[in-house]
């Protein structure tokens, strides 16, 4: 009866044969160092050892170790009498005990090597550690590229909870049914946004990563289902992939400034940039034409209205015949004769705290040429109103009679007066009939609104103080008794409406995805269209010195 030699390391020549024929242990605890492994058949060697003489023994791997430097020699060791119940040396079970106890060394040793490679990882530099992720991504590569576009449900599930996304597996495998393709073209916009939802910050950041590990892995993918990896594995990647399409287009071209942040997308990104927000910091083109057409537009605006004030100045119902309409507020609260004074006052100090806050932003041009476009279109609509219908004066302090002038030279001169006063009575100009709705009202709140939006949120005193110039303001304007109350409160609704309009479609980009904004508010989209989302607030100097101010400031 034959018997087998089982596999074991052995140290050397001389050992290995005593390993075999059973003589001794093949190596003391002191020969236990290092070594390489290299496979060796013994057929003929086990069926010698176990007394066969012609026929060759099964094929055994042994394991022969080579030491990385050699061990002094040690006496063997005395022999010792067998007792009753010990095998002899060379027997099976003696052999069989002795591998045991090889293999479990060899293992105590490995996890011991292991443990130390860990720690050299951990306290290694960032080129070592890169070099071992790439080693990983390199294995990762291995086993993925060949069943990536085969991935079913099944696997993307297994592959969740390979990374440690036990909850998440029901939601996408088995409700949304994803699989390989599509778990590859998955964004951080897809995860946050309906149906997915998921509410915790953490996962979606995690998840992400392994996805883009994946995306860098499966590059050659991408690219042959149509997309580009450089933007899937960029941080910005659900962004700028939107960019991509048609509807991106302004003015037939695509945007000139692309690298910023782009809002439009999720309700996390849906945020007025009233300083509480941080921002990436990215380049807005300031686009000075634009803001100079702004200005151009503005001020042919405000022309035309002066225009249209003489005119409606001419049709002003008499007194005698259509006296004050009924009004709650102007028949409860007495006339206060210095009040409209008070209200233009309050208008300049609010002027001057915008012009100031317009000279320290980083991105003037841009809030110029929106406060320009704002409040040419709200002038413009005034026109409008005021031509239609004509009201009677609301008090009877007032001396309005019908003016006529003779010719339109005589108009036009009449016109630049109000236009080069701006319309106000403390530099000589005395309008009527130009009631619906309130010119006053409409540049305190507008400029009380530009104020508090591109000021931080922080700055409380300002902001107060901006709302308080802004109220009393209305109020002075009811208790000179100038307008009625439905001229103030339209124009308050009007101007605030407006206003936030123009400010949700800028940052949050939704006119882009709608043609019928496009034709709807075609100057908005023309001004627009470059600027990508919220405009952060940003101060500096504008001017070369002082230095302490640059440094200050900037």
């Amino acid at each position: 009866m034959r018997t087998l030699a089982p596999a074991f390391p052995v140290r050397s020549p001389s050992l290995h044969s005593r390993a075999l024929s059973g003589l001794g242990p093949a190596s003391t605890p002191a020969e236990a160092t290092p070594h390489e492994a290299v496979p060796v058949r013994a057929g003929a060697a086990a069926g010698a050892a176990a007394g066969g003489c012609g026929a060759p023994g099964p094929s055994v791997m042994l394991t022969l170790s080579r030491p990385s430097s050699p061990a002094p020699p040690s006496s063997p060791p005395p022999p010792s009498a067998p007792g009753p119940d010990s095998a002899p040396r060379g027997s099976p079970g003696r052999q069989r005990e002795g591998s045991r106890s090889y293999s479990e060394e060899e293992e105590v040793e490995k996890k011991k090597e292991k443990e130390k490679e860990k720690e050299k990882e951990k306290g290694s530099c960032p080129e070592c550690r890169r070099s071992s992720a790439g080693r990983a991504q390199e294995t990762m590569a291995s086993h993925n590229q060949l069943c990536i576009r085969r991935w079913t449900t099944k696997h993307v599930a297994i592959w969740l909870k390979d990374e440690g996304f036990f909850e998440y597996v029901d939601i996408l495998c088995n409700k949304h049914r994803l699989d390989g393709l599509t778990l590859l073209t998955l964004t951080e916009y897809d995860l946050r946004s309906p149906p997915l939802e998921i509410k915790v910050l953490g996962d979606i950041k995690r998840l992400m990563l392994s996805i883009r590990k994946l995306q860098k892995v499966h590059t050659d993918v991408l690219e042959e289902m149509g997309y580009n990896s450089d933007s899937f594995l960029s941080p910005m990647s659900p962004y700028i992939s939107v960019l991509q399409g048609p509807e991106w287009l302004c003015n037939g071209e695509l945007p000139h400034d692309c690298d910023g942040l782009i809002t439009d997308l999720n309700s996390d990104q849906y945020q007025y940039m009233n300083g509480k927000n941080k921002h990436m910091a990215r380049r807005l083109d300031p686009e000075y034409w634009k803001t100079i057409l702004s200005c151009v537009y503005v001020f042919i605006v405000f022309g035309f209205t002066s225009f249209i004030m003489v005119i409606v100045h001419e049709r002003v119902p008499d007194m005698q015949t259509y006296p004050p309409l009924p009004d709650i507020f102007l028949d409860s609260v007495p006339r206060i004769p210095w009040a409209f004074a008070m209200t233009e006052v309050c208008g300049v100090i609010l002027c001057y705290i915008w012009l100031l806050v317009l000279l320290l932003h980083k991105h003037r041009s841009i809030l110029l040429r929106r406060l320009c476009s704002l409040m040419g279109t709200v002038f413009l609509l005034r026109c409008f109103t005021m031509f239609v219908t004509s009201l009677s004066v609301p008090g009877q302090h007032l001396q309005c009679s019908g003016k006529l002038y003779g010719n339109v030279w005589e108009k036009l001169h009449r016109a630049f007066a109000i236009w080069s006063g701006f319309g106000m009575t403390l530099t000589g100009v005395h309008t009527c009939g130009d009631y619906m709705f309130s010119g006053h009202t409409v540049v305190l709140t507008m400029l009380n609104f530009f104020v508090t939006e591109y000021t931080p949120r922080s700055w409380n005193f300002l902001h107060t103080l901006s709302w308080v110039l802004n109220l009393f303001g209305i109020f002075f304007i009811l208790a000179a008794h100038e307008h009625y109350s439905i001229d103030v409160f339209i124009a308050f609704y009007i101007t605030t409406r407006l206003f936030l309009y123009y400010h949700t479609l800028a940052n949050t980009r939704a006119y882009q995805q709608s043609r019928r904004a496009r034709i709807w508010f075609p100057m908005f989209s023309f001004f627009e269209c470059n600027v990508n989302g919220t405009v952060p607030n940003e101060y500096c100097w504008p001017f070369a010195k002082p230095e302490v101010m640059k440094r200050l400031i900037g």
